[in-house]
């Protein structure tokens, strides 16, 4: 599951190396899908979608990056707190951000976002080219690749389908309804693996430390700025294969 004005083309890289079936679906309004008549909705909703692609497919694990992992691990509490078997053998939870507090009004990350939406909504590429860029780590903004990926990016998703999405989900959290109790995380019991990496101010460490520390049976791995993304791929597909590949 991609990102918040992401798509399959950045989460296809996730499944280099892995065996298996891979399944690429996009979310509400990314990637050409509609917005539901009701609204982009909350957390609850883009969980049923994830739910509803398992269904379908017969997933047995799962990768979600940013928005995507906020959606997957909704999906995995809600099933946890039902009472129901977790759906999944192992999952993996990519540059998870805040779980239970929305990003205040003055937040940085949240702030692009909202220029995000406005610049798409005024079909300004150039302006949502350079949003979408700052969104990445410092230490990679000035990549010849992040510029490029920004671009062509940009020219995809100008218009009015998207800018509600981004509105709906920059100041959103996939826990803030739940209560602040860790009980709702340590129910989730099976493999899961949290992948951050450092400088990145959308998604900070520390969140994935908290994340990590709070489900039992996580492991964290922490690659250095832009690694998930950008610089890392060696790494990346070393540690993704070692833990979606393994049949335990």
């Amino acid at each position: 599951m991609h990102g918040l004005a992401g798509s399959v083309t950045q989460t296809r890289p996730f499944g280099s190396g892995v065996p298996g079936t891979k399944v690429l679906p996009h979310l509400r309004g990314h990637g050409g899908t509609a917005v539901p008549p009701g609204g982009p909705g909350t957390y609850a909703d883009l969980a049923a979608e994830v739910e509803a692609v398992r269904a379908a497919t017969g997933a047995t694990r799962a990768l979600g990056v940013s928005l995507g992992a906020g959606a997957l691990l909704r999906s995995l509490v809600e099933a946890a707190a039902a009472g129901a078997p977790l759906p999944y053998e192992r999952v993996v939870l990519v540059l998870p951000a805040a779980l239970r507090t929305p990003a205040p009004d003055q937040d940085p990350s949240r702030g692009r976002l909202l220029d995000l939406a406005d610049a798409l909504e005024a079909r300004d590429a150039v302006r949502a080219a350079a949003l979408l860029r700052d969104q990445q780590p410092e230490a990679v903004r000035r990549l010849p690749a992040v510029g490029l990926w920004a671009r062509r990016r940009a020219a995809e998703i100008v218009g009015p389908v998207l800018p509600p999405v981004l509105r709906a989900f920059a100041g959103a959290a996939p826990l803030a309804d739940l209560g602040a109790g860790a009980e709702v995380l340590a129910a989730v019991r099976l493999p899961v693996l949290v992948l951050a990496q450092e400088g990145d101010d959308v998604h900070p460490v520390a969140a994935a430390h908290g994340l990590a520390a709070a489900l039992p049976e996580a492991d964290l791995v922490v690659l250095p700025p832009g690694g998930v993304l950008w610089t890392g791929r060696d790494r990346l597909r070393e540690v993704l294969t070692g833990f979606l590949g393994t049949s335990e």
